[in-house]
């Protein structure tokens, strides 16, 4: 029997360029994968830009590892890995890392905390919908916007008050994000 890896080379051969292109990224997958013991042995000495590509190449990954190393990588120092995480995380759709995902709506970093409200409506979590409601407060616009689409995705009918006094908000994402928001509450389900 031919082993995936194997399979995936021989794509590599196909007439087809998207093929192509599809069984290289499989193979790099594939290698991130079997790296991942390795990777994690020497987490200490991974710089911020490596952190970055092994956290990416992990999205769409469906072990239990890989969820595991998004939730610890949320307490990353910098920025942008922390951002990172968020992605893979969210890319479970597993309602576990509510918790952890709602610890980053007061993270002091605004696209962090934009990212993790916006995180959690992907999430679906109805029971975290009081928690991304909080930053219906929040002084950066960018957040809330996302604060604004996730209370209605999440149905959080408490918001409704607070998202029509957000339609006249000076900044024009923000109304938008109020009517989004509004325009959600009891009509859809989270995906």
């Amino acid at each position: 029997m031919i082993s995936r890896r194997q399979a995936l080379i021989e794509l590599l051969r196909d007439d087809e360029p998207a093929v192509r292109a599809r069984a290289a990224e499989a193979l790099d997958r594939l290698d991130t994968f079997e790296a991942l013991p390795g990777i994690l042995g020497r987490a200490r000495s991974l710089g911020r830009v490596e952190w970055l590509e092994f956290l990416r190449s992990l999205v769409g990954r469906r072990d239990e590892t890989c969820l595991k190393v998004g939730l610890r990588c949320l307490e990353h120092p910098e920025e942008e890995v922390r951002l990172a995480a968020l992605e893979l995380v969210e890319s479970f759709r597993d309602l576990r890392a509510g918790p952890a995902v709602a610890r980053h709506l007061t993270d002091p970093a605004p696209l962090v905390r934009a990212r993790a409200v916006e995180a959690l409506g992907r999430l679906g979590d109805r029971r975290r919908a009081a928690e991304a409601a909080s930053l219906l407060a929040d002084s950066d616009d960018h957040v809330l916007a996302r604060a604004c689409e996730t209370v209605g995705l999440l149905d959080h009918a408490a918001s409704e008050p607070r998202l029509l006094s957000l339609l006249s908000h000076p900044d024009p994402d923000v109304r938008a994000a109020a009517a989004e928001g509004l325009g959600r509450m009891g009509v859809s389900a989270p995906s």
